[in-house]
């Protein structure tokens, strides 16, 4: 029994000579800890001041966008000057009047081809079903369904 006693005593003994060895870095490890746990509280406290009046602005500028207009409240400034010519309202930039030229000329051709590109799908099908009735051999990579 007092062999185990002094064993003990040994143990206990090398243990707290290894937890002082090891103060140190556990030391500066703490303090490592507490400079990070402080940049969090600082970054909380910046997020407290300033989340709430974000949060605010964002739900007011979404009211506002949601709210009808009301046209008697509206003004025209200089900022927003408006010729009126005889195609309507539009705004002095005359490329945009060319940008709108050259898309109006892209669609109409677009929609001249829609019937030839019609027939041009059309003849493909049928010959896809012509195909398709041939009891011809076909290899199998080739059967794959979509």
């Amino acid at each position: 029994m007092a062999d185990r006693d002094e064993s003990r005593a040994l143990t206990l003994g090398k243990r707290k000579q290894m937890e002082t060895e090891a103060d140190p870095r556990e030391e500066v490890e703490i303090e490592e800890l507490k400079s990070e746990l402080n940049e969090m509280a600082q970054r909380i406290m910046d997020y407290r001041k300033t989340v709430p009046d974000l949060l605010a602005n964002a739900l007011r500028s979404k009211l506002d966008a949601q709210r009808p207009v009301d046209p008697s409240s509206l003004e025209v400034t200089a900022s927003t000057e408006i010729n009126k010519t005889e195609e309507g309202l539009f705004p002095e930039d005359a490329g945009i009047k060319e940008k709108m030229r050259r898309l109006r000329e892209k669609s109409e051709r677009n929609l001249a081809a829609i019937p030839n590109q019609l027939k041009r799908l059309k003849e493909c099908i049928e010959k896809l079903t012509e195909i398709e009735q041939l009891s011809v051999n076909v290899h199998p990579i080739f059967k794959i369904k979509l």
